[in-house]
C-alpha cells in the first residue's frame, strides 16, 4: 500500500464540546456503497452536500453514534453554511478513504473490475479467514487496514517458507552435512535459527 495515508485512518468533525470521530470501516463502506448504487453516485451526493447523504455518512462512520446524533442535532439549529464548513472536509475525506490505494507495484490487468460489493465481501473473508480476526474486528477495520495486514501476513509467510525467487542457493557443504545427519540436503539449520531470532522466537 502507499504511504500517503496514516496507518490508522480517522477523521473528526466538531461543534462546541461534541467531537465525532469517523472511520472508513468495512461496515460503513459496505452500507454506504449501496446507498446510491455505487461510489460514484455517493461521491456526487456528498459533493452536492445532499443532507440525507451527509447525515448517513456521519452516522455510519462514527465510532460513537450517540456523539454523531448530538452533532447532527446541533447542526440542525445552525445555518446550512455552518454545517457545510464544519462537516464537508472530513465527510469527503472519509468517503474517499473507503477505496484502498493501489499498490505501487500492482500490474495492470485486462480483467473487468470486480463490483465493490464483491470486493468488500472478499476483504471480510480475508480478515476472518486468513487473518483469523473476529467478525466484529473485521467489520470495524478499514479496507486499507485489512489489505495492509494481509500483505504483512504474506510477507511473513514468504520469510518463513521462501519463494521461488527468494530462496538462496544451498551451500554444498551444508547439504553434505545435512545428508550425513539424515536430513534433507536442502534443510539449512543455520538459516532457520537466524529466522527464529529475527522473528523473536515466534516460530
Amino acid at each position: 500500500m502507499s504511504d500517503n495515508r496514516p496507518a490508522y485512518e480517522e477523521f473528526a468533525i466538531s461543534h462546541g464540546f461534541v467531537t465525532v470521530r469517523m472511520r472508513p470501516s468495512l461496515r460503513a463502506a459496505t452500507i454506504l456503497e449501496r446507498l446510491h448504487d455505487g461510489f460514484s453516485n455517493l461521491f456526487r451526493h456528498v459533493d452536492e452536500f445532499d443532507l440525507t447523504t451527509i447525515k448517513a455518512v456521519v452516522m455510519n462512520t462514527a465510532t460513537d453514534r450517540d456523539e454523531a446524533s448530538l452533532y447532527l442535532a446541533a447542526m440542525e439549529r445552525l445555518p446550512l453554511d455552518n454545517f457545510y464548513t464544519s462537516a464537508m472536509p472530513s465527510v469527503s475525506a472519509v468517503c474517499r478513504a473507503f477505496i484502498p490505494e493501489a499498490e505501487p507495484t500492482a500490474k495492470p490487468t485486462s480483467e473487468a473490475p470486480k463490483p465493490w460489493s464483491e470486493a468488500f465481501r472478499d476483504l471480510y473473508r480475508i480478515a476472518t479467514g486468513w487473518l483469523h480476526w473476529t467478525p466484529e474486528t473485521a467489520w470495524n477495520a478499514t479496507p486499507s487496514e485489512i489489505l495492509n495486514a494481509y500483505s504483512g501476513a504474506m510477507d511473513m509467510l514468504r520469510a518463513i517458507h521462501g519463494s521461488a525467487d527468494s530462496i538462496p542457493e544451498i551451500d554444498p557443504e551444508q547439504a553434505r552435512e545435512n545428508e550425513q545427519n539424515g536430513l534433507d540436503p536442502e534443510y539449512d539449520r543455520r538459516a532457520l535459527l537466524s529466522l527464529r531470532a529475527r522473528l523473536g522466537g515466534a516460530l
